[in-house]
């Protein structure tokens, strides 16, 4: 995984710690290896030192030559589940998560119909380009608002690297594009984006 301090791998974690107590009579263990930079030299360290302490691999990695040609080749000596965000052609045995198009869609189909027939700005907020996760999640959004609510106007896709600033994130967007009236978040930060809407007395407003 990415670094430990995402709230998400925080509950990710908690919910591995439940699953050992209900499946106890497997046996299993269960070690975490991260990757501190989003390059792929620290995964494939992350990725030596977690084949030599595992008998198989759950992994949440973005889509990069060098890593999807790494877990190809920890997939012909190990089970190697992809979880969250899939790499499709990695040699990995299954994918575990949601239809991420689907959800795309979903999300762009609630910010069409709450804008309404005026439409507006809409800004995209991606942890990272090169999960596969966030990639198919904004093509099913953009696919959305193009065939069925073309007033909505995609003005920006910003790249946050998962990082918990999305406050000042908006508070940019919101000097860059003043008339912004609704934000797509796939990353974190939902709640600091929030308290920055509401300070801007932008939060009654805006759909997020």
């Amino acid at each position: 995984l990415q670094n430990g301090t995402n709230h998400y791998y925080a509950k990710l974690r908690q919910a591995y710690a439940r699953a050992l107590q209900q499946y106890a009579k497997f046996n299993m263990r269960i070690s975490w290896h991260y990757f501190e930079k989003l390059k792929a030299d620290a995964v494939a360290r992350t990725l030596a030192a977690a084949e030599k302490a595992s008998d198989a691999l759950i992994v949440i990695l973005f889509e990069d030559p060098d890593v999807i040609a790494m877990v190809r080749d920890l997939s012909r000596r190990l089970p190697v589940v992809t979880l969250a965000s899939d790499l499709p052609h990695s040699g990995r045995l299954r994918y575990v998560g949601a239809d991420a198009i689907l959800e795309g869609r979903t999300a762009g189909g609630l910010v069409g119909q709450l804008l309404g027939k005026a439409g507006g700005d809409v800004v995209i907020i991606q942890g990272l380009t090169q999960l596969h996760e966030h990639a198919e999640r904004e093509a099913g959004f953009r696919g959305t608002l193009r065939q069925h609510y073309p007033e909505c106007r995609i003005v920006e896709c910003y790249q946050s690297f998962e990082t918990d600033d999305g406050g000042r994130v908006i508070g940019g967007l919101l000097d860059r594009y003043p008339d912004l009236r609704a934000i797509y978040n796939m990353s974190i930060g939902s709640g600091s984006i929030v308290q920055t809407l509401k300070k801007r007395k932008r939060a009654e407003d805006m759909v997020i």
